[in-house]
């Protein structure tokens, strides 16, 4: 059975995460020609306040990114 595993940043709805789900499910059931009960998917979400890129975390670029369109 494979087993797909996403790790993203948190904020996604959850009906949003079902159709990533359904997806990923159906592409590699396609692409490999596997039954898709037999693909695992599973989403894990990383706080954006424990998620960093160069040093600052997401949560910080988010409110930069605020504060930047707040000003403009």
């Amino acid at each position: 059975m494979p087993l797909i595993h996403i790790t993203q940043a948190a904020a996604m709805d959850p009906d949003r995460s079902a159709e990533v789900l359904r997806s990923v499910t159906e592409a590699y059931a396609t692409a490999s020609g596997t039954p898709p009960e037999k693909v695992w998917v599973y989403i894990t979400e990383v706080d954006r306040e424990q998620w960093s890129t160069g040093g600052t975390t997401l949560a910080e670029r988010d409110r930069a990114i605020r504060a930047e369109g707040e000003r403009s």
